[in-house]
């Protein structure tokens, strides 16, 4: 099963990450321009044996980039476990 994160949980477990001073972390100007989209995860590890790392998966045209971009965001583990599953 395939996990897909919308741009509502990007910006708030985004501002997380940046809080909890994770090592990975997506600009802010970014993130303002993304699209209302669930976004697939296309990879996903444990990291530091306390948090996800994620690469999100970007197609063209529905943020800034003009090119399909995969973007990392870290995440505890608790809030992965919430994210819907397709």
């Amino acid at each position: 099963m395939t996990k897909y994160i919308t741009n509502t949980e990007i910006k708030l477990l985004n501002d997380k990450a940046i809080r909890l001073n994770f090592n990975r972390a997506i600009s802010d100007d970014f993130v303002k321009e993304l699209k209302n989209l669930n976004y697939p995860i296309t990879l996903c590890f444990l990291h530091n044996d306390e948090h996800y790392r994620l690469g999100i998966f970007f197609p063209n045209k529905t943020s800034i980039n003009e090119q399909d971009i995969t973007a990392y965001l870290d995440i505890e583990i608790k809030d992965y476990d919430k994210l819907a599953e397709v």
